[in-house]
């Protein structure tokens, strides 16, 4: 092995853990640097500046004190960084492990979405074995919110995947699949939803509540079931 490639896998551990290692080097070397060199509370001119200026006083204490510790902390990112720049190398990418098998919205035993899919928890990577990122049925009723620029993909990616979940949840029992009222400010909305009902074959189910029409859809009367 070259020196190159040593000091590459040495700095590896060193460059992942540089946050933690440099905030407990600097603590080590505050405490060290406090014990040889404490500030110099006997000084005549500090004791009169205490006498006259207590506040000035405090302020020159503290600051000493941060010092000590606020320097080798720059002094360390500073060497890290370095190490970072010159001998880290990323590890290879990794490939994601195979996710479990999509269950069918049509045969769930229990109602719940989908949203995603869960890997590392902590690192920016991809996992061995991911699984499904699930949202239970009961916290489907406290609200989930999408917020996101014009074209983001919230209806794409978030509202139509949501709605071809739930509405094929049940489909052929008419006492136990799901119902909703959609409020659309796009037309195209409209359209959309249509074409889930009819692919989960409850085309029969899809009403529309137009501004000039007679029919009105009172929120507060929700005595009804799903």
């Amino acid at each position: 092995m070259s020196a190159a490639s040593y000091l590459r896998s040495l700095s590896r551990p060193l460059v992942e853990h540089r946050l933690v290692l440099s905030f407990g080097l600097s603590t080590a070397c505050g405490v060290l640097l406090g014990s040889m060199y404490p500030f110099e509370v006997q000084n005549p001119f500090l004791q009169l500046i205490a006498l006259e200026r207590p506040a000035i006083f405090h302020g020159l204490v503290w600051s000493y004190s941060l010092f000590l510790y606020s320097t080798p902390l720059l002094v360390f990112s500073i060497l890290f960084s370095l190490a970072y720049i010159h001998f880290f190398e990323p590890r290879p990418g990794r490939v994601a492990g195979a996710l479990p098998p999509y269950p069918d919205p049509r045969h769930r035993a229990d109602l719940f979405l989908i949203a995603g899919e869960v890997h590392h928890k902590l690192k920016p990577e991809p996992s061995p074995a991911p699984r499904w990122l699930s949202i239970p049925e009961r916290g489907l009723y406290t609200g989930i919110c999408v917020i996101g620029a014009i074209g983001s993909g919230k209806t794409q990616a978030v509202i139509l995947l949501a709605m071809r979940q739930l509405f094929a949840y049940r489909a052929n029992d008419p006492e136990r699949r799901l119902s909703g009222v959609v409020r659309a400010v796009k037309c195209d909305l409209c359209r959309q939803v249509r074409s889930v009902l009819n692919g989960c074959g409850r085309t029969e189910d899809y009403g529309e509540v137009p501004i000039a029409g007679d029919v009105r859809y009172k929120p507060l009367n929700n005595d009804a079931d799903a």
